[in-house]
């Protein structure tokens, strides 16, 4: 996910899990977050717009460290609208 200042966001349950399967890292909610605030990530807030009703939401997202969105291939910015609308799940 691509915020329209560049920042790049994921969400946590989804990272938890990567590190679970992939590395095989059980870590709790919390002390994830405390290495993420360590490392440069910072918590946001997501609006979009519900395909399922149209009503505006939001929800809860990481930054990516600079250092690592820096390394993230490019992709074309979407507009305002565009990225309110899309959340990937």
């Amino acid at each position: 996910l691509r915020l329209s200042d560049g920042r790049v966001c994921f969400f946590l349950s989804e990272f938890r899990s990567w590190l679970a399967f992939h590395r095989d890292e059980r870590l709790g909610r919390k002390q994830i977050a405390t290495l993420l605030r360590t490392a440069g990530s910072e918590p946001v807030v997501v609006n979009y717009t519900r395909e399922s009703d149209g009503k505006k939401s939001t929800v809860g997202a990481w930054t990516a460290p600079l250092g690592v969105a820096a390394r993230l291939p490019q992709q074309a910015e979407p507009s305002a609208q565009e990225e309110e609308d899309h959340v990937p799940f």
